[in-house]
């Protein structure tokens, strides 16, 4: 998905295969997180004026994309509804 966004952007992939991993990693490969961070950690390196996005960007933009490291209380609760009205709580 990565590469593709690139060459509709028609830009030059600038993700390391090690960013790419971590972006899978921290966004369990919802394509909407992935996107989120790939934009942020982009602005970043164009900030930076470098060419090559590492896994330190990913790390950089996880906070600003609003990624918790634990389930939120809202999504605690709708998984707990679920749960319960397939029986299974």
């Amino acid at each position: 998905m990565i590469a593709h966004r690139c060459k509709f952007e028609n830009i030059e992939n600038p993700f390391t295969k090690e960013a790419v991993e971590r972006i899978y990693h921290v966004s369990g490969g919802v394509p909407r997180l992935v996107l989120k961070i790939c934009a942020f950690s982009y602005h970043i390196m164009e900030l930076e004026n470098l060419v090559e996005i590492t896994p330190e960007f990913i790390e950089m933009s996880q906070p600003e994309v609003l990624i918790p490291s634990e389930p939120t209380p809202r999504s605690k609760s709708i998984r707990n509804k679920a749960a319960t009205a397939k029986g299974r709580k």
